[in-house]
């Protein structure tokens, strides 16, 4: 099973609401690169993958990739 990481989430709506936003508002962007930061990455309108882990890529098949060394 693939583990999440709720903290990045909480945090992310934490911010929102500290700066007067609604806390489902939609981030523009997130990047991530392990399955944990799933969550995290279906709140963004448009999820950035940097050299992902192959399960997260396959769960964002549409997604912007970025390989970097």
């Amino acid at each position: 099973a693939m583990k999440q990481n709720p903290e990045k989430v909480r945090r992310i709506r934490e911010w929102l609401a500290a700066e007067g936003m609604a806390p489902d508002r939609m981030p523009e962007a997130a990047f991530g690169d392990s399955p944990s930061d799933a969550e995290m990455l279906r709140l963004a309108r448009r999820p950035l993958l940097v050299n992902p882990h192959p399960r997260l890529q396959a769960l964002f098949p549409e997604a912007e990739v970025f390989r970097w060394r």
